[in-house]
């Protein structure tokens, strides 16, 4: 989150340390400092307090900018984060499937595995992986390394 509010503009960003906790300071460097009134008169004329004002205007609407682009780049790590996850999470169930395939494979050519097959089609059902299932889920554990 550091990176992406730097990135974003907040320069004077940084991380706290705590005892238990770790704080993220999100802080830009935009300021306006200006006297306008000192011991109850007015310093400047009003040409130059609009003046002021219109500068304050568009320090608002950059930060509002910079607001935006900051809130964007962490959508965008999150949306990534959860295309990794939904990648990962495919490749698990084709890595499930594939060694139940392997598990059937050698459950059959062992003869420790006899099912009565569709002659039609060749692929192998549900059913025959929950037998695998039922059978390793008792006391025989085969582990099939890659």
């Amino acid at each position: 989150m550091l990176e992406k509010a730097v990135a974003s503009g907040y320069r004077n960003s940084g991380l706290s340390l705590g005892s238990s906790k770790i704080i993220l300071a999100v802080r830009s460097t935009q300021n306006l400092e200006i006297p306008i009134v000192a011991a109850g008169n007015m310093l400047v004329d009003e040409k130059y307090l609009r003046h002021i004002c219109q500068q304050v205007r568009e320090k608002f609407a950059d930060n509002f900018e910079r607001i935006d682009r900051f809130l964007t780049n962490i959508e965008i790590c999150f949306q990534s984060e959860n295309i990794e996850k939904q990648k990962s999470k495919k490749e698990l169930k084709a890595l499930e499937r594939l060694n139940k395939k392997l598990m059937y494979d050698e459950l059959k050519s062992t003869g420790k595995l006899t099912t009565t097959t569709n002659k039609k089609s060749k692929n192998i059902t549900s059913n025959n992986y929950e037998e695998i299932d039922n059978f390793y889920s008792n006391e025989n554990k085969l582990s099939i390394s890659s």
